[in-house]
């Protein structure tokens, strides 16, 4: 497979595209998107209330409203969890031009089974878009990426407000608490780790590295950094990748090396 932009996909023949609109007749394309898109009104309509209390497991869709914008998150309760037991919580933050869906379907990226097995929290944040569908969606991870930084969106403090509502929510161990991220997702992990040190343990970046503008954490964050040497689109070396579709208005990829550094520092 092979990245697009900054976290789509391309998908071997036969399987279908993010939107589930790229395999079949045209008819079964078209009647697909309708059927996605009816969902997304559907759910926009009737998101779940954040004050209510969960104590089952299942899958829960959030919205709150953060600095004049409304945000969006999905939650994944495993079987095992018990409302008695402090159980462990990772953010997963999709990629640049993705959105919290296709983060959490389990054949692209298999958190909700490995959430079932290990018994953890999975949390899917939507970053910002200016589609009211939340597809799309960017972070504010620092040098990078496209509207969320150009708006200066405070995803810092989003996660803040989130995480604010789960811990009131579940019964969260707030010493087990993770990011991870993928590209520009990765990236939002990094300043995570910079700038609320204090809440996560841990983060595990893929394919995106640390491009913060300013990092100074409380405390030491462990740090899980998985890269291909050969990725064109987050240079390991450090640079704009070769589709980065607007080259005017990017900053040049930290590298890795200087990354994995900058951390063992």
């Amino acid at each position: 497979m092979a990245l697009l932009g900054c976290g789509l996909v391309s998908l071997p023949t036969g399987v279908c595209a993010q939107d589930g609109a790229a395999c079949g007749t045209w008819r079964e394309r078209l009647k697909q998107r309708w059927m996605n898109a009816r969902q997304e009104r559907s759910v926009s309509a009737a998101p779940a209330l954040t004050g209510s209390r969960i104590d089952q497991p299942g899958d829960y869709r959030f919205a709150i409203v953060h600095d004049g914008l409304t945000r969006w998150y999905l939650v994944h309760v495993p079987r095992i969890y018990r409302a008695t037991v402090p159980a462990p919580m990772v953010l997963a933050f999709h990629g640049g031009g993705g959105d919290m869906n296709h983060m959490a379907k389990d054949q692209y990226y298999g958190l909700i089974s490995k959430s079932e097995a290990t018994g953890y929290i999975m949390v899917f944040p939507n970053g910002f878009s200016r589609l009211g569908s939340g597809k799309f969606a960017t972070w504010n991870a620092g040098s990078c990426c496209a509207g969320a930084r150009d708006r200066n969106v405070d995803d810092v403090g989003f996660v803040r407000a989130m995480i604010g509502n789960l811990t009131a929510q579940l019964n969260i161990d707030r010493n087990r608490i993770y990011a991870t991220g993928m590209t520009n997702g990765g990236m939002m992990a990094y300043r995570l780790a910079c700038e609320m040190a204090d809440t996560f343990q841990a983060i595990a970046a893929v394919a995106g590295t640390d491009n913060t503008m300013h990092c100074a954490p409380k405390v030491p964050v462990s740090i899980l950094h998985i890269h291909a040497r050969n990725d064109d689109h987050v240079f390991y070396g450090g640079g704009a990748g070769k589709m980065v579709w607007d080259r005017s208005n990017v900053s040049d990829f930290i590298s890795v090396p200087a990354t994995i550094a900058k951390w063992v520092e």
